[in-house]
Parts: structure tokens; C-alpha cells; sequence
């Protein structure tokens, strides 16, 4: 079962990430179409705008996304990952469904969407509808109220088409036999390999043949441009010199927070009671209850034990038998009548009779639980932690602020280091492919690669590095691409000249061995001319791993072979460029053991999904191709070209 699971989930899923760009989620796509906002089209869908500042902003807001749900990876990575083209893609995707659902006059009212606004747990306040809160909502957006529910109506409507299609696919028994059969199924066989780093070792390489490869393969031997930044860092330890902080301080710090440790102590205090309970109603009349709370109090006030009257009187049968006790609880936790009472005694106290939901009670506090407040010492370190930090944080802010000006003012960063005391910095050399170090952050990357700075040797703008960490950066040398020196790359060259050598005689060899096979030879010949060990492997799935996943690919790639007859052998060369000739000598089917009813349903399920998604791709895919659909490559270049700046 579960390699049924990994063979759906596998090349089916790599196809699945098409989606990505399908975006069926509520967003308010539809609305900004359908809005006919002012600007230039981006791309036209059968008739209908898609603007460039509607694809920029949805940029921008897939770009935030990405970044809030994965805050640990670069921020200049996500950008270079999402693209104005791709997109794009979906917003055409997008507009496409809306047109289908037009064309299959599919409607929903805009009281359909105004139930599911309602309902939506977003605009829920004490279990009712909170219009303050969806207006709130929908302002945030940039939208109106009614144009947010124009927009609702264009999502349900693409939802609907993508529905129907789908979730209307279904797979048959005899389809999940079948893709159990292949995706279960063993096979068996031997191979010999003839690696070709082996036989790489066995060649000789003059200097000749080293000075020949190299120049017919300069290009390959270029260091590129190289870089070196200069930069000043302002971080907490640049302003940490000179930052104290007296026990006054933090004495008086201390003093200010004691309030609200003190609510936060009387907020979780806990008290512990036992009840006597007597019942009111019908039954009963108020003068008929007060006499029995009248005896009950005259036991009490005699000295009889409490909990040996609530045992005898109280009519909670619940917690007669246990003298009478409730629990621990907090103010929060009672009515409020009882809680005024219960938290105005002292450790032992008997109260008063009075009256909570309808019954009367008669309450003991047997015990009080305190939060203890943490002393000076305590907290000490802690304050003067946060009073220190508070400190760094204003000078870092305010030097900060100072360093942004500067740097504008300023074409080199020596005035940026006398007037804010940091030093000048420089990286090593560095290439925009390899960079190292504080080169290697994608802001730094970002400032070296703008105009102003590679081209004008301006200082960048302000760069926030991290937390309380920011930099200016200045391009200090540029090194041109240069050819490297053949003695350096000498080692290289030798193994490259070896390897083609070797992959040479084994492009002969693999030919030769495959016209023997096919005039009739055998694999033990085969295994003979290359001369290496024959090995055999048995039960190779799908998802084996070993000898390699290139064989694998392709043992599951080879005929099964006849009854009565030798394997079926093939000769293959791997990427690396070695030879191997395997041969496949059984084939085991797999679903081998039958289904229960409830695995079936839910492999049928989980492969008719699969299915429906794979033919949600091909409708959009004829969508596309039947609808007039126009891109403006100048306007989609220009956007890329804006946001990469």
C-alpha cells in the first residue's frame, strides 16, 4: 500500500506544482478585473485587462507571504524566485476559469457571497456577525465593501469551474489493480560495471596535452570579475562602550513594574472552600429554607466541625459525602456574588448564608494560594538587562538615522566613520557567484549590483542587515575576468584529459557490445570484454536506491522477459560515464495481497484526486490554448526590470 502511495505521489506529484500558480483561494482576483482599474495592460484575456499594477501588487503580496510563513530564508532569494512572468501565469489562469464560468452561465448571488462573509469566522465577535470587523477587513485591502463581495463572486465562480472538474474524476478497481501491479512490482538481476574513473588513472598526460586542452578550452579557465566592498557596521557593539546602568535605575525600574506584578498576583490567586448547599423552589418556601439555614448556622457557631455539618445538611450530594469541598479556584472562575465573599475572608472563615443561581450556600475558605512576588534581587539582572538593551536600541535607532544621511551626503564612507566612531571595513576578493562572508548576504549583493554603486562608486543607501545590525557598503576595487594561470588549474586539466580519454574508449566499447547483443550475443559475453565482477540483485522496486537510481530507471524500463528464454539485457552508459550491461532475469507483479474495503476506498479516492488534478491542468491547458490571450513582453519586461532594482 504504501509504495502505491509512493508511486502516485511520485513524477504525479513533481506535475502537482503546476498548481502553484493556480490560485483558487478567496484573494480578490476577480474584483481588481473586473473593477477595470486605471492603468496599462499587462496581458488581455478575450477581451478583459489584466493592469501591470494589478500583477505588481499581487508580486508584492506573494513576496510578503513567502517571507512571513519562511522568515529563515533570504528575502533576495524569494524575490528572485517569484517573478512578474510567473505570476502572470496565474492571473491568466484565473481569468480563464472566470471566463468559463461566464460561459456556462454559472452565477452566484451577492447574497450567497454575503452567507459566507457572515459566517466567516474572521468577522465573528461573541458568536454574531461584526460588520466593524469585515469593514476593517476589506479597507486593509484597498476595497470596498461591495466590491469585495463582487470580488467573493468571481472566486466562488473559479472555484465552481475548477470543482467541476476536479472533483468529478473517479478511478475504477481495475485502474487501481493496475497501477498496484507496476507500482509494487520486483524485479531481478545481475550486471557488471566498468567504471570510468577507474580506467580514467590508467592513462598518461603530457605537457603537451595539458597546454593543448587548455587553450582549447579557455573560456572555461576564466576567473570572473572579482570585488572587493569597503563597509562600516553598526551593530549593539559598536554602541555598547559607555552604556551603565546604576542599581538606582534599577531599583527604580523595578519599583515601576511592581503594580503589575502585584495585579498579576491578585489576578491568580487561588482559594480553596468547601459549601453547605440547601436548595430553593417550589417545594420549599423561603421562611421554611431560612429555618434550615438558621440550625445549619447554629451547628456552626456552636463549633461543630464544618465538614461534619455539610455532610449531615448540605444538599450537593455531589460533595456532601466529601465535607463539602469545591476545589481551588480563582475570582474568575465564580459568580460574581460568591467571588466578592470567598476573596473578603480570612484562612478559616465561615461565611454568611447567601443566595448564588437560585440556591443558598453557606461557604468555609480552607486554604489561600499566593503568587509569590519575585524580590529586587530576583529580578535585577533581568532589568538591568532590558534597561541596557532599551539603551542600545535608542543609540542604534539614533545612529542609525544619522548613518542614512550620511551616507547620502557623502560619496566615500570616511566621514561615516570619523562622525559615528566606526571603523572602515573590507571584504576579500569576491565573485557575484561565489561571494563569501559579509559579501554573502543578499542585501549587501543587492547594494553592489545597483547602478550607483558598481557603475558611479556611490555609497549605498542604509542597508538592514538584521536585528540592530545595519551597513553602508562602497565598491573599493573591481578585478576584470582574467584567464587563470595554466599552472593553477594543471591538476584539473590532467583529470578532464583523463576522463575524456576514458569516456572515449567506453563510448567504443558500449557501441561495440551493442551490436554483438543485437548479432545475437550473449550477457556473459558481454560481461566478459569488460572484465569486471558480476554482481546480482534481487526484489529492485521503484524506489530501490541501490545499485543506482539509473539502473533502477532503467531495469524498470526493460521488457519483461519470455518464459523459456535468457534475460533481457541492455548496455547502458551512466552520467558519470560508466559502461554497464545488465541483464533482467525475472519480473514479480505486485498486489500480491488484496485490499480491505476501506484501504480500496481510500486508494481509489486518493488516485481519482490525482487524477482530477492532472485533468484541471489539461482543461486549463485548452483553455488557454482556445482563448485569445496577448502579453505584453515590453510591459512584463519592464516590471521585472523595475523590481529587480
Amino acid at each position: 500500500m504504501q509504495q502505491f502511495r509512493s508511486f502516485v505521489r511520485g513524477p504525479v506529484g513533481v506535475a502537482l506544482l503546476v498548481l502553484f500558480t493556480i490560485p483558487f483561494i478567496i484573494t480578490g482576483f476577480y474584483g481588481y478585473f473586473t473593477g477595470n482599474p486605471s492603468g496599462s495592460a499587462v496581458a488581455n484575456v478575450d477581451g478583459v485587462d489584466i493592469p501591470a499594477q494589478v500583477l505588481d501588487s499581487r508580486v508584492q503580496q506573494m513576496r510578503l507571504q513567502m517571507r512571513q510563513q519562511s522568515p529563515q530564508i533570504d528575502p533576495s532569494m524569494i524575490d528572485s524566485f517569484i517573478q512578474p512572468s510567473m505570476v502572470l501565469s496565474g492571473l491568466i489562469n484565473n481569468q480563464l476559469m472566470t471566463g468559463e464560468a461566464k460561459n456556462t452561465k454559472m452565477l452566484v448571488s451577492v447574497e450567497q457571497a454575503g452567507r459566507l462573509v457572515v459566517k466567516a469566522p474572521q468577522f465573528q465577535k461573541d458568536g454574531k456577525y461584526d460588520r466593524a470587523a469585515f469593514q476593517e477587513f476589506v479597507a486593509q485591502r484597498g476595497m470596498t465593501e461591495s466590491g469585495f463581495l463582487s470580488s467573493l463572486q468571481g472566486d466562488i465562480l473559479m472555484n465552481q469551474v475548477r470543482a467541476g472538474i476536479a472533483d468529478t474524476d473517479f478511478s475504477l478497481p481495475v485502474e487501481l489493480a493496475e497501477q498496484r501491479r507496476l507500482a509494487e512490482q520486483q524485479r531481478d538481476i545481475r550486471f557488471v560495471q566498468k567504471r570510468a574513473d577507474k580506467l580514467a588513472e590508467s592513462f598518461d598526460v603530457t605537457d603537451e596535452d595539458v597546454s593543448a586542452y587548455y587553450d582549447a578550452h579557455a573560456d572555461s579557465y576564466m576567473r570572473p570579475e572579482q570585488f572587493k566592498l569597503s563597509y562600516v557596521e553598526l551593530n549593539s557593539a559598536s554602541v555598547d562602550d559607555g552604556i551603565n546602568v546604576s542599581d538606582a535605575d534599577v531599583e527604580l525600574e523595578y519599583q515601576a513594574r511592581l503594580g503589575a506584578l502585584q495585579a498579576v498576583a491578585a489576578n491568580s490567586e487561588r482559594r480553596k472552600m468547601a459549601h453547605i448547599e440547601i436548595k430553593l423552589g417550589d417545594s420549599r418556601s423561603d421562611q421554611e429554607a431560612q429555618t434550615v439555614v438558621s440550625d445549619i448556622k447554629a451547628r456552626l457557631d456552636a463549633g461543630e466541625d464544618f465538614a461534619k455539618v455539610a455532610a449531615d445538611t448540605s444538599e450537593d450530594t455531589a460533595t456532601a459525602k466529601s465535607g463539602g469541598e469545591l476545589g481551588t479556584f480563582t475570582r474568575d472562575e465564580l459568580p460574581e456574588n460568591m467571588a466578592q465573599v470567598l476573596f473578603s475572608m480570612n484562612k478559616g472563615d465561615v461565611s454568611e448564608a447567601i443566595e448564588v443561581d437560585g440556591n443558598i450556600h453557606i461557604l468555609k475558605l480552607q486554604d489561600v494560594v499566593k503568587r509569590e512576588l519575585p524580590t529586587l534581587a530576583d529580578l535585577s539582572d533581568s532589568i538591568r538587562n532590558d534597561l541596557k538593551r532599551a539603551q542600545i536600541d535608542a543609540r542604534i535607532a539614533e545612529k542609525a538615522a544619522r548613518l542614512d544621511e550620511l551616507a547620502f551626503e557623502h560619496g566615500d564612507l570616511q566621514t561615516l566613520s570619523e562622525e559615528l566612531n566606526l571603523p572602515i571595513q573590507q571584504t576579500d576578493w569576491f565573485s557575484l557567484s561565489a561571494p563569501t562572508g559579509f559579501a554573502s548576504n543578499g542585501k549587501v549583493l543587492e547594494a553592489l549590483n545597483s547602478p550607483s554603486v558598481k557603475k558611479d562608486g556611490h555609497n549605498s543607501a542604509l542597508l538592514e542587515l538584521g536585528e540592530n545590525r545595519y551597513s553602508v557598503v562602497n565598491l573599493a576595487e573591481t578585478r576584470p575576468a582574467e584567464p587563470i594561470p595554466v599552472e593553477q588549474v594543471r591538476d584539473s586539466i590532467v583529470a578532464s584529459v583523463r576522463l575524456q580519454r576514458a569516456a572515449d574508449q567506453l563510448d567504443a566499447l558500449a557501441e561495440d557490445l551493442r551490436e554483438k547483443l543485437v548479432g545475437g550475443g550473449s550477457f556473459d559475453d558481454a560481461a566478459g570484454e569488460l572484465g569486471g565482477t558480476v554482481e546480482e540483485m534481487q526484489n529492485l522496486t521503484r524506489n530501490s536506491q541501490d545499485p543506482t537510481l539509473e539502473i533502477v530507471r532503467e531495469v524498470f524500463s526493460l521488457a519483461r522477459p519470455q518464459a523459456d528464454s535468457t534475460g533481457t539485457t541492455r548496455v547502458m552508459r551512466l552520467a558519470n560515464g560508466d559502461v554497464v550491461v545488465v541483464e533482467l532475469l525475472a519480473v514479480r507483479d505486485g498486489a500480491v495481497d488484496a485490499l480491505s474495503s476501506e484501504q480500496q476506498a481510500m486508494a481509489l479516492a486518493e488516485l481519482a484526486s490525482v487524477e482530477g488534478e492532472r485533468s484541471l491542468r489539461q482543461a486549463i491547458g485548452y483553455m488557454r490554448d482556445s482563448a485569445d490571450v496577448t502579453i505584453n513582453d515590453a510591459r512584463l519586461n519592464a516590471l521585472s526590470g523595475a523590481q529587480a532594482q
